[in-house]
């Protein structure tokens, strides 16, 4: 009874072990550059579609995430600029180009109040 117990036991924590070890082994590393038509872009959300997994872009608009599997869905997002999607279609390596949003532009507006002494 004993014995069969911590076989069990034994068998559960394989499974679990293969089942995440899998999981992880599924995952691809995709690079990509963010550009607009000025160059590249510096902190563009670069997210895989449908989940919580996401980074955003370097100095030079350069990028490294890792999706669950070559197709998948890229959606990239940036202020100003239209939010693009991207299919990755056995990719790994992509570049994409945002385009200005004059519509968002538009409606953002910056303001700032304050009030202090002269000696602070």
């Amino acid at each position: 009874m004993k014995t069969e117990k911590c076989f069990s036991i034994k068998f559960a924590l394989l499974a679990l072990m293969m089942l995440f070890s899998a999981d992880m082994m599924a995952q691809v590393q995709v690079t990509g550059t963010v550009n607009d038509e000025m160059g590249p872009i510096i902190g563009a959300t670069v997210r895989e579609k449908g989940t919580q997994n996401g980074t955003v872009t370097d100095f030079d608009g350069n990028f490294t995430i890792k999706v669950k599997n070559t197709n998948a869905t890229l959606s990239i997002s940036y202020v100003g600029s239209k939010t693009q999607e991207v299919k990755l279609a056995g990719r790994t390596k992509v570049t994409v180009t945002l385009q200005a949003d004059a519509h968002m532009l538009e409606e953002t507006v910056v303001v700032g109040y304050g009030k202090m002494k002269r000696s602070d």
